[in-house]
C-alpha cells in the first residue's frame, strides 16, 4: 500500500469515528429556559421572537429571549433555567408569557400579560435579577417561592417562602414610587396606576392551593433531574464505546 493510500485510509477511519462517536448528544446554551413538563393534552405553544406562527412546546425544547409562551385554559407548562435546574417557572393557562430582558444565566424578566405563574427559586445566586412583570405590577425576588396571578385589571402576588418586593405600575408602565415587601404567608393586590395594597395574610385555602402546586413542581423537577442523570449514564456508555472504537482504529492503522 502506498503512503498516500495509507494516509487516505487513516483520514477515512478518523472522520467516520468523529461522525459516529464524537458529536455531542446534547447542546447546552447559556441564557435559555428549557421545558421540563407540559400537560398531556399538548395545549402549550411557543411563538418565536419576530414571528407570528406558533409551534407545540415539548419537553426538552428551549425558550429564548423574546419568545412567547401560550398555555390553553386548564393546562400547564414548566420551564427551568438550563444551568440552574433548582429554579422552575410553573405557568397555568389560560396564559401568555414572554421572556425578556438580558439573556444571561442569572438575569431574567418574565412578562405576564395574563395567567398564573408559580416561581420555585431555590438557587440563591439568582438574586434580585429575577423579575415577574404584569400589566399592573413588578415583582422582584431574592431566592424564594411565590405565585403571581395577572389579568388586565389587577395582579395578585402570594409569597410561600422568602420575600418579594412589589411595585405597582403607572399608567405609562413605569414602576410606582411606592412598593411593599410581601413576606412568607402574605399576599398583596396591585391595580394599574396604583401602588400595591398593604400585604395581608393568605387564607388557609390559598396556602393549600399554593402548596399543592409547589409539590407538583418539585416532582417535575426531580423527574427531569432523574432523566438527566439517566442521560449521563448513557453518555458514559457512549464514552466506553468510543474508547473501544479508538482501540480498534489504532490496531487497524498499525496493520496497514
Amino acid at each position: 500500500m502506498t503512503f498516500s493510500s495509507k494516509r487516505l485510509l487513516q483520514f477515512f477511519f478518523l472522520f467516520s469515528f468523529m461522525v459516529l462517536f464524537c458529536l455531542p448528544a446534547r447542546v447546552f446554551a447559556q441564557g435559555q429556559l428549557i421545558c421540563i413538563y407540559t400537560s398531556p393534552a399538548g395545549s402549550c405553544w411557543v411563538v418565536p421572537k419576530n414571528s407570528t406562527s406558533k409551534s407545540l412546546l415539548k419537553v426538552g425544547d428551549r425558550v429564548n429571549e423574546g419568545d412567547e409562551i401560550i398555555v390553553a385554559r386548564d393546562n400547564a407548562v414548566e420551564l427551568a433555567l438550563d444551568d440552574q435546574i433548582e429554579n422552575i417557572i410553573h405557568i397555568e393557562g389560560e396564559a401568555a408569557v414572554k421572556l425578556s430582558g438580558t439573556s444571561s444565566a442569572d438575569t431574567w424578566n418574565i412578562d405576564v400579560s395574563k395567567g398564573k405563574i408559580f416561581a420555585l427559586l431555590d438557587k440563591k445566586t439568582i438574586g434580585e435579577k429575577f423579575k415577574i412583570t404584569t400589566p399592573n405590577a413588578i415583582a422582584a425576588v431574592r431566592g424564594t417561592q411565590y405565585q403571581v396571578w395577572a389579568d388586565s385589571s389587577d395582579s395578585k402576588i402570594y409569597t410561600y417562602k422568602g420575600k418579594v418586593q412589589v411595585n405597582g405600575r403607572k399608567e405609562d408602565g413605569r414602576p410606582t414610587d411606592e412598593s411593599v415587601v410581601v413576606k412568607a404567608g402574605k399576599k398583596t393586590t396591585s391595580h394599574r396606576g396604583e401602588a400595591p395594597k398593604n400585604p395581608e395574610s393568605m387564607t388557609s385555602d390559598e396556602k393549600r392551593q399554593i402548596d399543592a402546586i409547589r409539590v407538583l413542581v418539585q416532582q417535575s423537577r426531580k423527574a427531569y433531574i432523574d432523566k438527566i442523570r439517566g442521560g449521563e449514564t448513557d453518555e458514559k456508555k457512549r464514552g466506553d464505546e468510543k474508547n473501544k472504537e479508538e482501540g480498534l482504529i489504532d490496531r487497524a492503522l498499525k496493520e496497514l
